[in-house]
């Protein structure tokens, strides 16, 4: 979430509560509007999670300890982020984001995700509204 927070803040000049991680920033429909992957501009995040999650996304229900800190975390059927960075020579949509994988930042085509049991879905893709921040 670090490296989205990032993006925004030096693409769109936004510094987001840090308070915010996966699930706070999915569920803000205040700040972030919800666009179709044809309709993607740079600096849009892309939600990814798995396809088959043990708790459906309209069923997960947040349990936050006293602290704030959102306790249930693995069961949000969302759990990785990417930022959209623009097209590649070939079309294909290509992003950013903090890869496992490659150990560092990497940009991957949007294709190369699905590769990936933990990012088998992309479940929205949402934009900053620049107005309301």
């Amino acid at each position: 979430m670090a490296l989205a927070h990032l993006a925004l803040g030096q693409l769109f000049d936004r510094q987001l509560d840090p308070r915010l991680h996966c699930y706070e920033l999915f569920q803000d429909h205040e700040r972030f509007a919800s666009v179709g992957l044809d309709d993607m501009r740079p600096g849009d995040l892309v939600w990814f999670g798995y396809r088959d999650p043990k708790v459906p996304l309209q069923d997960f229900e947040p349990e936050y300890n006293d602290s704030g800190y959102l306790m249930n975390w693995q069961d949000f059927a969302v759990n990785h982020v990417a930022i959209y960075t623009g097209s590649g020579p070939d079309g294909e949509a290509l992003l950013l984001h903090a890869s496992p994988t490659d150990g560092t930042n990497a940009v991957w085509p949007l294709d190369r995700f699905a590769e990936h049991t933990r990012y088998g879905q992309v479940y929205r893709v949402s934009r900053l509204v620049l107005e309301l921040v």
